[in-house]
C-alpha cells in the first residue's frame, strides 16, 4: 500500500477577510480549518474535513434550523475550538490572521491554547486571540 497523503496542518485562506474557522485534533496532531466561503457554517467544514479523510460523522444534534451537526469528537479525531479569524495577507513579510467569536450551533469558543501549537507549526505567521469579536 502507498503511504498516506500528506495533511496540510492549516488549510490557509488566499484572499484577505473573515472566515469561520474549525479547530482541532487528527491523530493528536492539531488541525486549523478554515471555510471555504464566507457562507460555510461550522458543522460544515467540520464535516468536509472528516470527509477528506473517510472518517464516519456522528450526528449529535441539530442546529435551529433543524439540520444535523457533526460530532465534536469521533475515530481519531477531537474538535477543540470554533470561532472567526480575520486574515491579512498584506502586512509585508509575515501574514497574519486573528481569531475570535463562537459557534452558536456548538456552543463552543477559540482555544487559545491549540493556536499556540498552530503558531509553532506556522512561523510565517502572525496569530493573535481576540477578546472582541472579529
Amino acid at each position: 500500500m502507498g503511504k498516506e497523503k500528506e495533511l496540510k496542518r492549516v488549510n490557509w485562506p488566499e484572499d484577505n477577510g473573515k472566515y469561520k474557522v474549525v479547530q482541532l485534533y487528527y491523530k493528536g496532531d492539531p488541525f486549523l480549518v478554515y471555510s471555504k466561503s464566507q457562507y460555510s457554517n461550522h458543522s460544515g467544514i467540520l464535516l468536509s474535513f472528516l470527509s477528506s479523510l473517510n472518517l464516519k460523522k456522528i450526528d449529535t444534534k441539530k442546529d435551529i434550523t433543524g439540520y444535523p451537526l457533526a460530532a465534536t469528537k469521533g475515530e481519531d479525531y477531537e474538535v477543540t475550538g470554533m470561532g472567526m479569524s480575520r486574515v491579512n495577507l498584506e502586512t509585508g513579510e509575515t501574514k497574519k490572521a486573528s481569531f475570535s467569536g463562537t459557534s452558536t450551533d456548538y456552543e463552543m469558543s477559540i482555544d487559545p491554547k491549540h493556536l499556540k501549537k498552530i503558531a509553532e507549526l506556522c512561523p510565517d505567521w502572525e496569530l493573535d486571540f481576540e477578546t472582541e469579536n472579529v
